[in-house]
């Protein structure tokens, strides 16, 4: 999902991602429909025959070996929700631990998500229902929010933690110059991005321990 002041940005993700041997696709919000209508849009563009969707936003960096190493998150989580960043003391916890897994009930960062195709469908049916006041419990005003929120409230109504690899395979390069305003965006950096020229699948992924927020 992406946004025009970004576009150059946007293009050389897009170039690296090719590299990694996916061409993706780009939901850009052109007619200015703001964050949660494109996020929406992104997250229903992608195959419903794919096991798995995932958008990632437009102002972040990522690993050499990114693609690869998410196909073997989903293989290792399978079924799970998997977010690629995380700016939380829990990620440097993990890696002082030697543990490579955090296990977070509580999600608040879009930056890369990926999600069973299944749960994706269910949730984007949900926020149809929020937003028709048709969903016990909640109410439109979850509109004011972003995909984070939305999504967010979706899982812990699920009872769905959310994993996170570490180091994360993903930065935050936007965080000092929110589009939409977010004034807590200089604070979600990474706790220990592994790098542009990091190698994901080097991590012992496949050891399942995780720090438990």
């Amino acid at each position: 999902m992406a946004h025009p002041k970004r576009a150059d940005h946007v293009e050389a993700m897009v170039d690296r991602l090719r590299l990694q041997g996916v061409n993706p696709l780009v939901s850009m919000d052109s007619a200015g429909e703001g964050a949660w209508a494109n996020a929406k849009r992104a997250w229903s563009i992608g195959s419903r025959r794919a096991d798995y969707q995932m958008v990632l936003q437009d102002d972040i960096s990522f690993c050499v070996d990114f693609v690869r190493t998410a196909e073997w998150c989903a293989q290792l989580r399978d079924g799970a929700v998997v977010s690629f960043f995380l700016p939380r003391k829990s990620a440097e916890e993990a890696v002082k631990r030697g543990l490579c897994w955090v296990e977070t009930p509580r999600f608040l960062w879009a930056q890369a998500v990926m999600m069973p195709t299944p749960l994706v469908d269910r949730w984007l049916e949900w926020c149809v229902a929020v937003d028709a006041g048709e969903a016990k419990g909640w109410n439109r005003a979850t509109e004011l929010h972003g995909d984070d929120w939305r999504l967010q409230l979706f899982l812990k109504q699920e009872g769905r933690k959310v994993y996170v690899p570490v180091p994360t395979l993903v930065e935050h390069e936007g965080a000092e110059s929110s589009i939409i305003g977010n004034p807590n965006s200089a604070r979600r950096r990474s706790r220990g991005f592994i790098g542009v020229n990091g190698e994901g699948m080097r991590l012992p992924l496949y050891r399942l321990d995780a720090v438990r927020e």
